[in-house]
């Protein structure tokens, strides 16, 4: 009976010196040797979820996402009420890819811990990323309630309502955002293109000018201010955008297709089917641009260059030019 007691004390403490030299190792962010340590541990209990948890963390901070996976679940089974868990095992089934594991295992969090804003948001998050932003805005409103003061959500949110078309709830929302956070460039982006899109375009400018400002390096603030100018007939000052975007950004197909597009406009149309030319590089799947190039080129009369344009937007899914040409004369069907 004594040597049993003695045998179990020598696996007691070999487990709690395993386990705690495993925390020490992922807290220096030393995740291999944290592994190693929390498997020793495990050699010696098998029945501890804190160890099988914080090697699935160690596992997932190295980006071993289908070993924190298993290990997740094995701590689930032995202690099925921790919210924790489920909440990591959920970021690291988005991590492999999977858009449904993740909602059921926030989703449980919840039902454990229902005053976690931080696994509100991410589930709102997790809705808007399948499309169902209705029930993403649901979740965010309950994480703005637990935690009315966190920038994300607020930026989350008003992102889900621009999805919607609800544009003024998306800026009243981004606006809320930037009086917690005021030096993202990005939430004044996302005002800006709403901005824009209830036709405010001189406030869309502001904002993109203010994330500019913040980083001077944005592509996205470059085009979509270039956008805006276009609208109001600034060609020289969209150029420069388009030009700034495409220099921050060298495969940026949106920017030389409206660059393109704003050429056709000004009658430049070796300029525009250049740019047309180089967004269908870069994009071959986008059937507007060859929808525009085709166009251009029905207009300048060549039409065998339109006619294989037109085909290859019908292979991709929009027939109208193809059909517009049949209709004329240009394409025999």
């Amino acid at each position: 009976m004594r040597i049993f007691l003695v045998l179990l004390m020598i696996a007691v403490f070999a487990f709690a010196d395993a386990f705690d030299d495993g925390m020490a190792a992922g807290k220096q962010g030393n995740y291999e040797d944290a592994i190693e340590q929390f498997t020793q541990a495990i050699k010696q209990n098998t029945n501890h979820a804190m160890t099988y948890y914080n090697r699935g963390i160690s596992y997932a901070n190295i980006s071993d996402h289908s070993k924190a996976v298993e290990d997740f679940t094995q701590a689930i089974k032995i202690n099925p009420n921790n919210a924790e868990i489920y909440k990591n095992r959920g970021a690291s089934y988005a991590k492999l890819g999977d858009r449904l594991k993740p909602i059921e295992d926030y989703a449980q969090a919840i039902k454990i811990n229902p005053y976690d804003a931080q696994a509100y948001s991410s589930l709102g998050f997790l809705y808007a990323n399948v499309g169902n932003h209705s029930t993403a805005i649901a979740n965010y409103a309950q994480a703005i309630r637990i935690n009315p003061n966190d920038a994300q959500v607020y930026k989350d949110r008003g992102i889900s309502y621009a999805k919607l078309d609800d544009h003024s709830k998306a800026i009243k929302d981004f606006t809320q955002a930037i009086k917690f956070n005021p030096n993202n460039a990005e939430i004044y982006k996302d005002r800006g293109i709403s901005y824009a899109n209830i036709s405010d375009r001189s406030k869309a400018i502001e904002d993109f000018t203010q994330a500019i400002k913040l980083n001077p390096n944005y592509a996205e603030a470059y085009y979509n201010r270039a956008n805006s100018f276009c609208d109001f007939s600034e060609y020289s000052k969209a150029i420069s955008d388009y030009v700034r975007a495409i220099q921050l950004n060298p495969n940026y197909a949106e920017a030389y297709y409206n660059r393109g597009l704003m050429y056709e406009e000004l009658g430049e149309h070796s300029r525009a089917i250049k740019d047309f030319s180089q967004a269908i590089k870069i994009d071959p799947n986008n059937a507007d641009v060859y929808n525009s190039r085709g166009g251009l080129y029905a207009h300048l009369s060549d039409y065998e260059k339109a006619a294989l344009d037109a085909h290859k937007a019908c292979d991709l899914g929009d027939c109208g030019l193809l059909q517009l040409m049949v209709k004329n004369g240009r394409i025999h069907d």
